[in-house]
Parts: C-alpha cells; sequence; structure tokens
C-alpha cells in the first residue's frame, strides 16, 4: 500500500545515486557504521511504525508539544530499529555470514 510511493522515477534514480555516493564513502569510525547500518533497518521498518502514529492529534496541539513529541518518535523509531538489527545480527546475519564465507571458498576452489 506504501510502497507505491516510491514508484516514482525520480526517487528511484535519486535512491541510487545517494546508494553510489556513499557506497565508496569510507568512515573508519565503528560506530559511525554501527548507527548507520540500524539507520538503514530504520528505513526498512518505518512505514509499519509510522502506521500506529497519530499525525492529525500531534499537529493540532501546541508548538512546543508538537516538537517534543516529533523528536521523542524519532528517537524511539531509530532506538527500536536499532534493536532489531541488533538482534538480526547476532542471529540470522551470523548464519549469513556463515554461508557466505562458504560460499566464496567454495567460488575460489572453481575459479579458473
Amino acid at each position: 500500500r506504501s510502497a507505491w510511493m516510491y514508484h516514482n522515477p525520480l526517487v528511484i534514480l535519486e535512491a541510487v545515486v545517494f546508494f553510489m555516493l556513499f557506497k565508496k564513502l569510507k568512515i573508519q569510525s565503528k560506530v559511525i557504521n554501527s548507527l548507520a547500518q540500524g539507520a538503514f533497518m530504520c528505513y526498512l521498518v518505518h512505514l509499519y511504525l509510522i502506521d500506529g502514529y497519530h499525525i492529525a492529534e500531534t499537529i493540532s496541539g501546541n508548538v512546543p508539544q508538537m516538537l517534543l513529541n516529533i523528536g521523542l518518535t524519532v528517537v524511539s523509531m531509530y532506538l527500536f530499529s536499532y534493536v532489531v538489527y541488533w538482534i538480526y545480527s547476532a542471529t540470522i546475519g551470523r548464519v549469513i555470514n556463515r554461508f557466505k564465507i562458504l560460499f566464496e571458498v567454495s567460488f575460489e576452489e572453481h575459479k579458473l
């Protein structure tokens, strides 16, 4: 349902351009790299999380309360997404990495 908002060719082109720009960027900070991986998980689950957020009620209140609500929502969505990423990387991510290593070794053995 919400995925159709992303079918615009310009949005897809923008996503590809940003991906290519950031792919070449090499940052040596473990903290920044870890936070970036959590941000990708936030992108994946944000549509499901935002469904429970009552936007009309938030914007009808006073401005300081609205800004506080938005800030807390952003922080809580990111923290939830980072916890989901951490659980993924501690469980399924390890299994996938083991298979990836297995296939890389197998591929290298069969190279001409």
